[in-house]
């Protein structure tokens, strides 16, 4: 016995058994290379709604050298990376200087794509704030 018809619309993404994913970072860093803070892979049979990523980068103390620091938050998928958020890179030494950056375009990854951030301080001495944050909304594919 069929209990409902082809004619019935399939529930919208946020009627599929959704529930919120932030993968974030927090920490005060010493200067390092590019290295990841956070991935969120997709699991098998989901999709994942990526509505906003942040990232707030503050220097917390003054460097011997001040070089370049900056962070980026990428999609990968299957075949390629694309960045979707960069803060631009600073040399700022001036301790406690906030920069921020946000991007708001959504963006839908698959089962299997991931979503990650990278921190980059190529100073000699002092240390960084790197505060950075995604919020998505996951679902049934």
């Amino acid at each position: 016995m069929r209990v409902s018809s082809f004619a019935v619309a399939r529930p919208a993404y946020y009627d599929r058994n959704a529930s919120s994913i932030m993968p974030n970072y927090s920490g005060v860093i010493s200067p390092t290379g590019a290295t990841t803070r956070y991935t969120y892979t997709v699991a098998a049979g989901k999709k994942a709604l990526i509505e906003v990523s942040t990232a707030f980068i503050s220097r917390v103390t003054a460097a011997t050298v001040s070089g370049q620091f900056f962070s980026d938050t990428r999609i990968t998928l299957p075949t390629t990376d694309y960045l979707i958020l960069h803060t631009p890179h600073q040399t700022d030494n001036t301790v406690l200087a906030p920069y921020f950056a946000s991007s708001t375009a959504a963006v839908t990854l698959y089962a299997g794509e991931t979503i990650s951030s990278q921190t980059t301080d190529n100073s000699t001495g002092g240390t960084i704030l790197f505060i950075l944050g995604a919020k998505g909304t996951l679902f049934h594919a």
